[in-house]
């Protein structure tokens, strides 16, 4: 019998990759939009024009701030209006491509690195890896958060570029050839320009190719007496960049900073110090054993060199990469462990962010730790089942439980998405002093019309210390609807004091002094609204009001409600405005 094609080999690989995807997410396509999304897309005014979004001028415009992200959205509004159904589509698309581009990046590295297995093909290793790959649950937030597309393109445009690479590379010990440098300079500065746009973490890009290639070489090759002439200038510029860095890092604090607030509310060197922990001690947990998954996790900071989360975090990065190291016959779990310190590196030291620790972040690194634990499982059944034959029977079986379970958290985790509500709550049995869950859910149930349940919760939010504007100002509102107005000016008091740009807030307290017939605050509140919001439609309709019937002036009242009309033509009670306006001009006349 004939040996089948290898591309059909292979296509019924990624078949099974594909497939296995669909399943797993399937029950998650129909849920709504969380978090971020909602602010970024449903309540966004530029996805009104969604054709601008998607036009080259924008892109071009927008290209470091994420334009070529915000161009895919664009298209999907384009093509189907803000149904989540449409976004979380494409997610789940790049999501199985990446899948299958992991399939044929490990199909190629096995050789590379010398890898044999006696029960076991390359192929088989590869779809193994590329299994875990798609179905781990910790890889949920990338692709059910609409929000973390950004994880999913850049990774697409990344394992694009290095697959090219890995063609141009060939077999280990190949010749590399000034044809081979210049196709895969340009190829590889063609997805960093593409990818740089989407999410700037793909600058790591080279930095992984050069691991790829140096580990797969060698100790006879050539290239290493090359390397070991030119040892003091290749050091020289290391020492050089990284006194560069150090330098620009200690004049600019918001330097390579996510956002100042991050800077402002963590600080560069507790992010930093905190992050060897956050990696070896929070994701690679996560990547072993992923249970207690969690949008906004509570990580304890570790400040200073001697602090016992650093020294742990620190001193298990090296050691996993001594031992790596020493393993004589492959370098392949080597390059999944710097594999996966590269990929991490942006958001895991120098750059800043809001949050010590997000599960999105591991979504293309994670690549590196599925490789340690496909060959780690085939070591094991190696030296465990005597007989040699049934070796390759019981990976499979092996697999197949691990994946199974995978699938089973993934769907699972899925359905914890499916609502605000439940988001929220399982954010907050997990990490219950976090301020953010109560806020959310604060929002999740002013949203179902639970008032008392809403109120409760923004309540216990500002007991531990959540004195943001959105907070109080939210809570005014939901008093201001029980009919609690003296609860509701308190705390719009309080929102307008902690920020005074926001115009609703002046508006709300200038209605408010107008039931307290105290005309002089309400005609000051009014004047800062429209002031801060010249479009300030319902604002103006306030000052014409308060002008005309309590103020007794009303010519100004008339002026007002005049350019509420224009601001809003169709606003309530339209013509009855336009009647007064009508009355005032006819009596002026005589």
């Amino acid at each position: 019998m004939k040996n089948p094609h290898p591309f059909q080999s292979n296509l019924a690989c990624l078949l099974v990759i594909i497939t296995a995807g669909l399943l797993v997410y399937a029950n998650h396509l129909l849920n709504p939009f969380q978090y971020d999304s909602v602010r970024f897309l449903s309540e966004n005014h530029q996805f009104a024009d969604p054709a601008r979004l998607i036009s080259p001028e924008f892109v071009l415009k927008e290209y470091f701030h994420r334009g070529g992200l915000f161009w895919t959205y664009g298209l999907n509004a384009w093509l189907h209006g803000m149904d989540p159904f449409g976004f979380h589509l494409i997610n789940l698309m790049f999501h199985l491509m990446n899948g299958a581009l992991i399939f044929l990046v490990t199909q190629r590295a096995l050789p590379y690195f010398n890898f044999t297995s006696q029960f076991l093909s390359h192929r088989g290793l590869s779809l193994a890896v590329a299994l875990l790959f798609v179905l781990h649950p910790i890889q949920t937030e990338t692709v059910v958060y609409v929000m973390s597309r950004s994880e999913l393109i850049a990774g697409w445009f990344y394992l694009l570029g290095f697959y090219f690479f890995q063609r141009e590379t060939g077999e280990a010990g190949s010749e590399w050839t000034l044809k081979n440098t210049v196709r895969t300079t340009l190829v590889t500065l063609l997805f960093i320009i593409l990818g740089y746009s989407i999410k700037p973490t793909i600058i790591t890009l080279p930095a992984t190719m050069l691991a790829y290639f140096l580990l797969g070489r060698k100790k006879e090759d050539p290239l290493w007496d090359r390397i070991r002439k030119y040892k003091i200038v290749i050091i020289a510029g290391f020492l050089v960049s990284a006194m560069a860095l150090t330098a620009k890092l200690a004049i600019d604090p918001f330097f390579l900073a996510g956002t100042s607030g991050a800077v402002e509310t963590i600080g560069r060197q507790t992010y930093l110090l905190t992050q060897p922990w956050v990696i070896m001690f929070y994701y690679l947990k996560l990547l072993l054993f992923p249970f207690g998954l969690n949008i906004d996790p509570e990580i304890v900071p570790a400040t200073t060199l001697i602090s016992w989360r650093f020294l742990a975090g620190f001193s298990a990065i090296t050691i996993s990469l001594w031992v790596a190291f020493k393993k004589p016959s492959t370098r392949l779990p080597l390059f999944g462990l710097i594999w996966f310190f590269i990929v991490l590196s942006p958001s895991s030291s120098f750059v800043t962010l809001l949050d010590l620790a997000a599960e999105h972040r591991v979504y293309l690194a994670a690549y590196g730790v599925f490789v340690i634990i496909t060959l780690g499982l085939a070591r094991l059944i190696n030296i465990t089942v005597s007989d040699s034959p049934r070796r390759r029977g019981w990976f499979f079986v092996t697999l197949l439980l691990l994946l199974l379970t995978y699938g089973t958290l993934t769907i699972k985790r899925n359905q914890v998405w499916s609502s605000e509500v439940t988001l929220w709550e399982d954010v907050l049995e997990k990490s219950p002093n976090k301020v953010r869950a109560l806020v959310n859910l604060g929002h999740a149930y002013t949203n179902r019309g639970n008032r008392d349940k809403a109120i409760d919760f923004y309540q216990r939010s500002l007991k531990k210390g959540a004195h943001y504007f959105q907070t109080y100002y939210n809570v005014a509102v939901l008093y201001l609807e029980k009919g609690e107005t003296e609860k509701a000016f308190e705390h719009f008091q309080i929102a307008a004091r902690i920020d005074g740009s926001i115009p609703d807030v002046h508006a709300r307290l200038g209605d408010l002094y107008m039931q307290r017939e105290d005309w002089k605050n309400a005609d000051a509140y009014l004047r800062k609204a429209v002031e801060l919001n010249p479009g300030y439609a319902s604002a103006f309709r306030s000052l014409g009001i308060l002008h005309y019937y309590y103020m007794k002036e009303p010519r100004a009242g008339v002026a007002f409600l005049k350019r509420s009309l224009h601001l809003n033509p169709d606003q309530p009670d339209a013509d009855k405005v336009r009647a007064l306006i009508a009355q005032y001009e006819a009596k002026s006349r005589k």
